[in-house]
């Protein structure tokens, strides 16, 4: 499920995440994780739910 609102994104797949001009900056809860642009995921490895 997922909840979509003036660039932003709560899900339980997707984390917390707020779009910027473009730039998409996170927090995943699940698989603690920090999400930054050019940078990509920072903290535990991604894998499928």
């Amino acid at each position: 499920m997922q909840f979509s609102l003036l660039g932003f994104t709560a899900g339980l797949g997707e984390g917390v995440e707020v779009q910027v001009l473009g730039l998409c900056f996170g927090v995943d809860l699940l698989r603690p994780a920090l999400k930054l642009p050019m940078a990509g995921r920072l903290g535990m490895r991604d894998a499928p739910l």
